[in-house]
């Protein structure tokens, strides 16, 4: 798994997290709300969210995805349309196929 990969998969994983679409994860990394994802959007998000990817990892995924000084809503899409969630989710305690447990009953 390239670090790369690891930046992608913990990107979509914050996603599913939160139950967002990869559409809707565009809309909610778009920090300053002016219809693209900069770079600095990008690091804002990774801050906010805890993701703890480095700088560098960080920097290497907006090269990986913007060719125009930003990331598209298209390459958005076909970057995150490939990640592995799953490890992720799991390796911070997460699944998301299993129902909640349920609330213990009130004696």
């Amino acid at each position: 798994l390239t670090s790369l990969q690891a930046s992608v998969d913990t990107v979509a994983a914050a996603l599913a997290f939160n139950s967002l679409t990869i559409a809707e994860g565009y809309d909610a990394f778009d920090d300053d709300q002016d219809g693209v994802v900069s770079l600095r959007d990008l690091q804002a998000a990774v801050l906010a969210l805890q993701l703890n990817l480095s700088d560098a990892d960080t920097l290497a995924l907006f090269t990986h995805m913007s060719s125009t000084g930003h990331i598209t809503r298209d390459a958005w899409a076909a970057t995150l349309s490939s990640a592995q969630t799953d490890d992720v989710l799991k390796s911070r305690g997460v699944s998301l196929d299993s129902p909640p447990s349920p609330a213990p009953a009130a004696p």
